[in-house]
This record gives structure tokens, sequence and C-alpha cells, in this order.
């Protein structure tokens, strides 16, 4: 993903998981998180670490390996959580 870490980690804290999204956000170390979604009993670890920043031309920007990790690993459960995930982690236009 094109994020810098503290990047990430602010729209992860900020909206994502805002009072009243239903969304619990736990750090469990550097890079590291427990997303909770109570009502769904579901837990999503999401860890994060640096990869090649992206070059064009004279510019590098800065790119996360992002790893998703869902408990219990359900369809329903990733997609409860990727719909809200990709809505507030999209960047650019359309």
């Amino acid at each position: 993903m094109g994020y810098a870490p503290r990047e990430f980690a602010r729209t992860l804290s900020g909206g994502f998981a805002a009072a009243g999204s239903g969304f619990d956000l736990s750090e469990c170390g550097a890079g590291c998180w427990v997303v909770a979604v109570p009502e769904h009993a579901l837990s999503v670890t999401v860890r994060i670490s640096a990869a090649a920043p992206r070059r064009l031309g004279a510019f590098a920007l800065p790119v996360l390996d992002v790893q998703l990790t869902f408990s219990p690993d359900y369809e329903k459960n990733r997609r409860i959580f990727l719909d809200r995930f990709w809505r507030y982690f999209h960047k650019g236009g359309g």
C-alpha cells in the first residue's frame, strides 16, 4: 500500500476505528494492531512492514506490506472488515 507507517497508523486509529464505528482498536506492538468487531465476534490482526519505495523519476513514494489475519476466517467476516478498510484507505481519483 502507498502509505508511510505513521500515515497508516493515523488513518487506522482515526476515522476507521472512531468511537461509534463498531471497530475497537488496540496496539499489539510496533506496526501491529488488533481490530475487534464485537458485533460479529471478529478479530483482525493488522501488521505492517516497510517495502521498497515506489520510484517515479526523482520522487520516492513510501510503500507498506500489509498483512491481515482474520479470526475466525470466514468470507462474511472478511467482507465486513474489508468493505470499511478499503473505504478508509482508498487514495487517489477514480
